[in-house]
C-alpha cells in the first residue's frame, strides 16, 4: 500500500491509512447501528397499533364529531410512527449496504495502488492470442502451449498487454553506435 494515502469511509467513523490502524467507532454509533433495526420494527408495530386502536375507537362512535379524535390521535400518530420506523429500516439496510460497498472498494483501491512487482519469469503467450501475459496471470495459468516470450518476439508478433495483469516488458535495448575517434576509427567498446 502507498504510505502518503490516507483514506476516509464517508458513511462510516472507521478512518483507514496506510499502515492498516482503525479507530474504533464511538459506542454511542455502534450501539445504533445494533438496535437500529429492532427501533425501526419497533416504530412500525407501534404505529400498526395504534391504527388498528383509532380504527376500533372510531368504529363505536356513531356520530362523526366523536371520531374525528380518534383519527386525529390514533391514525396519523400511527401513520407517523409507521414513516418514522419505515425511515429507520431503510437508514440501516443502507447503511449496511453502503459498509459492505465501501470494504469492497478500499479493497480494489489496495488493489490498485499496490506495486507491480518485475516480471522474473520472463511473459508469456497462449497460442493465437493477442495478449501478452505476466507468468502468474489468470488468464495464461494452467492454459496449453503457453509459452515464453522475449520483448523482441512480442513487437514482432504484434501482441498487446494483457489488461488483467497489465504487463511492463522491458524494451529491448538497441545496441549503441561507437563514438568515432579522431582518425574515423570506430572506438573499442567498453
Amino acid at each position: 500500500m502507498v504510505p502518503w494515502i490516507h483514506r476516509r469511509a464517508p458513511c462510516s467513523s472507521v478512518l483507514i491509512v496506510a499502515n492498516d490502524q482503525r479507530e474504533a467507532k464511538p459506542p454511542a454509533v455502534e450501539l445504533l447501528s445494533r438496535v437500529g433495526w429492532a427501533v425501526g420494527w419497533a416504530c412500525v408495530a407501534a404505529g400498526a397499533v395504534l391504527i388498528v386502536l383509532a380504527y376500533l375507537g372510531a368504529s363505536r362512535q356513531a356520530i362523526v364529531a366523536k371520531q374525528i379524535p380518534y383519527l386525529v390521535s390514533g391514525g396519523l400518530g400511527g401513520l407517523a410512527f409507521v414513516g418514522v420506523g419505515g425511515a429507520l429500516l431503510i437508514a440501516e439496510r443502507t447503511a449496511a449496504h453502503t459498509a459492505a460497498v465501501e470494504r469492497q472498494l478500499m479493497q480494489l483501491v489496495d488493489l490498485l495502488t499496490e506495486p507491480i512487482e518485475p516480471i522474473e519469469g520472463g511473459l508469456v503467450a497462449v497460442p493465437g492470442g493477442q495478449w501478452y501475459h505476466r507468468p502468474d496471470c489468470q488468464l495464461a495459468r494452467d492454459k496449453p502451449g503457453v509459452e515464453a516470450l522475449t520483448p523482441a518476439e512480442i513487437a514482432k508478433q504484434g501482441l498487446t498487454p494483457c489488461p488483467v495483469c497489465a504487463p511492463q516488458p522491458s524494451a529491448p535495448q538497441p545496441s549503441e553506435p561507437q563514438p568515432a575517434t579522431e582518425t574515423g576509427q570506430l572506438a573499442d567498446g567498453p
